[in-house]
């Protein structure tokens, strides 16, 4: 047996405080020899051995409800086919798989995976367990799944690794949704996670709505967290930054490098474009280090592939990153606004050039004639519109656009359902801030140099409240809690919410200071959202989606590779996409275990570290319930024999 807070034994001295009560108790009173009683006292020796019985069997109820309710708080932990039959077997043990690409760091001790050792643990808690309903739900699908035994796992390609993220809040609401289609079942959710940061969201609003709903559930749930987050050794990674094409016959790529560790390291790059070699040293210095790197290409060809590659460490699905080439891409973006003077901000961040950007201007009326399918980015500045059109914006997001809504500055409803609510204002000398926003990943993300946006600079006069589901997730919040910038996925694309304007009285995003991280956020969605008009096009591995009837095929190598969760170099006719895993991944933030129990709020749930899940060591279940009924148990013991003893006074 273990204690999850085994120095709550001292304690368990308090169990002898009854003994002590009533020793002192005897010290009160002394015993006289009286002849006349005596007499009495042979008459009713039977009664009085009874009596004494009686007040020791109290006596030790008392203790043992003492001891046993000291004991529970030390939370008691029994493995193997005990422990299973103490707690309780549950109807359903659902399995949440982070198989993301941080999940294959090996461990040099076991050589295993983390993804590998979760499911390896995942097995054996479910054999111990017996004749239990098994369902996997992993990340990328988020579709739970009943298997036919724990063992099935090691043959699935469900639970096999990826080049993706995970979405942890997701995983849950798959799982929730699962249990309310199934009420009544007793049921345990295993969460197996390294605890990376990026992945668990954790200033989402969605963890709040999902504490919420699971307590509100009929059926009793248990969650465990798996927490396979313990260091590996010393790891680096290698991601693709940008790519150019300064010269008909030369490609520069910029690669960024990370290292677990700041520590001098030299290592040898491996080069692959369109099946030439070209082999780099590189010498890094820090924990991080940005280069460039250039190849010669044959001028005439117009698209081309390739890839760079680490030498092999202690996790290969960080090791390397594939890029394409090809001519130069239109960015082609529209605005649709009810303010002419919106618009021509909107108009300035674009910066249409005529070159490599164009920008068409619709005013609130014509948005019928818009060609959709043929932008990258669309701009949408006021309330709703028909649902035709709405249909059509909704079929231009799922085919890869971006867009971008900002509010119509009154209250009412605009696209897509959201409610646009009250205006909130503050003075001149005292305006809303950007306090907390996604430096990872998205249009307010670092740069690939590490450096932060200036989004200090932009402030906040007033800004319309957006009423929103939870499909919609926070980039960006102010001071005060609100959102300043929200996102939702739909399809392949993007939809952004903007809560405030780029006009003076409402904003600097269209003034001198303002303008520099408001412009960086718009290019960087309208490059996402052109990007799917050109042949060839860089892509994030989980969120890129082949259309309805498209075949890619996989050109990077000659087998078969799932472009749903794996890296690589796909064509489908005269295109070409390289997916790569998300930046996000080498993020080296992970949360501690008293943050990530944190977020499951009042929910039952047991925190097992990556140290004690060793393949030789058991799985323990928590039965501090036990010790609970037991000590209920002994109370109520004591009671019925104050009752006996009552009925037998004198007095009666």
């Amino acid at each position: 047996m273990r204690m999850m807070a085994p120095w709550l034994i001292w304690a368990l001295l308090l169990s002898l405080l009854p003994i002590v009560i009533h020793l002192l108790n005897r010290l009160r009173y002394k015993t006289v020899q009286w002849a006349a009683i005596m007499f009495l006292i042979k008459a009713n020796q039977s009664s009085t051995r009874n009596a004494r019985l009686r007040h020791w069997l109290i006596l030790a109820s008392r203790c043992l409800m003492v001891f046993f309710f000291v004991f529970l708080f030390t939370r008691p932990l029994v493995g193997g086919w005990f422990g299973s039959v103490l707690a309780g077997k549950p109807n359903t043990i659902m399995l949440l798989l982070d198989r993301s690409a941080s999940m294959e760091a090996k461990d040099p001790r076991v050589q295993m995976t983390k993804r590998e050792q979760a499911v390896d643990l995942w097995i054996r808690a479910a054999n111990e367990l017996g004749d239990t309903r098994f369902v996997l739900v992993e990340h990328v699908n988020r579709e739970p799944m009943t298997i036919a035994g724990p063992g099935a796992l090691k043959n699935m390609t469900q639970a096999g690794p990826t080049d993706t993220a995970a979405d942890i809040p997701a995983l849950l609401r798959s799982a929730l949704e699962y249990l309310k289609r199934n009420p009544g079942e007793r049921a345990e959710i295993w969460l197996a996670s390294d605890l990376q940061e990026s992945n668990w969201h954790r200033g989402s609003r969605e963890w709040e709505a999902l504490e919420a709903q699971f307590d509100a559930l009929p059926q009793d749930v248990q969650f465990r967290l798996m927490a396979m987050n313990e260091t590996t050794a010393v790891n680096t990674s290698v991601a693709l930054a940008d790519i150019r094409r300064p010269k008909p016959d030369r490609l520069s790529v910029s690669v960024q490098f990370h290292r677990s560790e700041k520590a001098e390291a030299a290592f040898r790059l491996g080069g692959v474009v369109d099946d030439r070699e070209y082999p780099t040293n590189i010498e890094l210095e820090g924990a991080s280090l940005r280069a460039p790197v250039a190849f010669e290409i044959d001028e005439d060809d117009d698209d081309g592939w390739g890839y760079l590659e680490l030498p092999f460490d202690q996790n290969a699905a960080d090791n390397r990153c594939y890029f394409v080439y090809g001519g130069e891409t239109l960015l082609r973006s529209a605005i649709v606004a009810e303010q002419p003077d919106i618009a021509s901000a909107l108009k300035r961040a674009v910066y249409p050039d005529g070159i490599t950007r164009f920008c068409e201007e619709v005013a609130r009326g014509g948005e019928a004639d818009l060609a959709y399918s043929e932008q990258g980015l669309v701009f949408w500045q006021g309330g709703a519109t028909r649902p035709e059109i709405e249909a059509e914006i909704k079929a231009f997001v799922e085919a890869g656009g971006v867009l971008f809504c900002l509010p119509p500055g009154d209250e009412r409803k605009g696209l897509f359902g959201v409610q646009w609510s009250d205006i909130v204002t503050r003075d001149a000398g005292n305006p809303f801030i950007i306090e907390r926003y996604d430096d990872i990943d998205g249009p307010l993300a670092n740069t690939a140099a590490g450096e932060a946006l200036p989004v200090a600079n932009m402030s906040i006069r007033q800004y319309q409240r957006p009423l929103t589901d939870d499909r919609w997730q926070d980039v960006a919040t102010y001071d005060d809690g609100s959102p300043f910038l929200l996102e939702r996925t739909m399809g392949q694309g993007r939809i952004y919410l903007c809560s405030t304007l780029p006009e003076y009285s409402w904003s600097d995003l269209g003034g001198a200071k303002g303008a520099v991280p408001f412009v960086l956020m718009v290019q960087r969605m309208l490059r996402t959202g052109s990007s799917r008009l050109a042949r060839v096009r860089t892509a994030t591995c989980g969120e890129w989606r082949p259309a309805d009837g498209e075949v890619w095929e996989s050109v990077d190598t000659e087998g078969y590779k799932n472009n749903l969760w794996t890296a690589g170099v796909y064509r489908s006719g005269p295109r070409l996409v390289a997916l790569n895993r998300p930046l996000a991944e080498d993020d080296p933030v992970y949360l501690s275990l008293e943050e990530a129990s944190t977020l499951f709020g009042e929910l039952q749930i047991e925190v097992v570290g990556q140290e004690k899940m060793a393949p030789n060591k058991k799985i323990y279940t928590e039965i501090w319930r036990i010790f609970l009924y037991l000590a209920l148990a002994f109370l109520l013991f004591e009671g019925f024999l104050l009752l006996q003893e009552r009925k037998v006074s004198p007095a009666g």
